[in-house]
This record gives C-alpha cells, structure tokens and sequence, in this order.
C-alpha cells in the first residue's frame, strides 16, 4: 500500500492555505508546506497552521524565493526523509481542482511505479500566449 504526503510549496499566496491543509488532514494525507520565501503576511499565516497542525504537517523554510521548483524539490527530499512512498504535489494558489485528489490516489495505487501527472483545464478568460511561453519555456528547461 502506498504511503501519500501532500507536498505545498508557497510563495506569497496565503488565501486558501487553511482550507487546503484542513482538504488534506480529512483525508489523513500528511503535508509537507515549503515556504519559498514568502512575505510576512504569508510566513504569519504558515505559522498559525504550524503551531495548529504539527501532528499533521511540518513546514520547511527557503530563506528567499528560489523558485517553484527548489520548493517542489525540497519537498520531495523532505517526503523522503519522512519515509512516505508517494507525493501529491498542489499549489497553494487555488488553481488545482482539489477534488481531484481521491482520484490521483486511485490511479496510483493501481499503478504505484508510475508518476501520475495531472493537465490543466483552461477556460476562455486564459492568456492563452502566456500558457504557450511557460510550456515552451518548461519544455526547454528555460523556467529553472
């Protein structure tokens, strides 16, 4: 059986925080916030769910913004260092569909060797050249 972390990097998107630790802590999924060096209004509220949710959480923090992908890696090393199998790796910005989770669950414990990766959705309203320039540059290896 798999043993799921959620790992949250964030970078001065405190709104939905609360709500996303509380979505993972129903689903007694263990999560791993890193603090990619957020303002003080975001450090504040990480601390407030630190202090409590310690049984259900730890947090790690950058001491300046080194990029959603450092965050997502020393994540992923801290999982790990933890012991869990598997991470669910979710923004803090409230792009992702949460309720999506259970889902990823199911598809990986029928398939726990491989990485399961989800597509965004994008309705009307995106810049759909902004969405090209970031998978072109991601493709590239342009975003580190």
């Amino acid at each position: 059986m798999n043993n799921f972390c959620a790992i949250i990097p964030v970078y001065n998107h405190p709104q939905h925080l609360v709500e996303l630790v509380e979505y993972f802590q129903r689903l007694n999924i263990f999560v791993i916030m890193v603090d990619d060096g957020s303002c003080a209004e975001t450090a504040h509220v990480i601390d407030d769910i630190w202090q409590q949710k310690q049984n259900e959480m730890t947090c790690i923090r950058h001491p300046y913004n080194q990029g959603k992908g450092a965050a997502i890696k020393t994540g992923i090393k801290e999982a790990q260092k933890l012991g869990f199998s598997h991470a669910i790796q979710i923004d803090a910005d409230g792009q992702h569909a949460w309720q999506d989770v259970p889902e990823f669950i199911k598809v990986s414990e029928q398939y726990p060797e491989r990485i399961i990766i989800g597509y965004p959705v994008y309705d009307e309203s995106v810049d759909k050249k902004k969405v090209l320039c970031t998978l072109f540059n991601t493709c590239l290896g342009l975003d580190k």
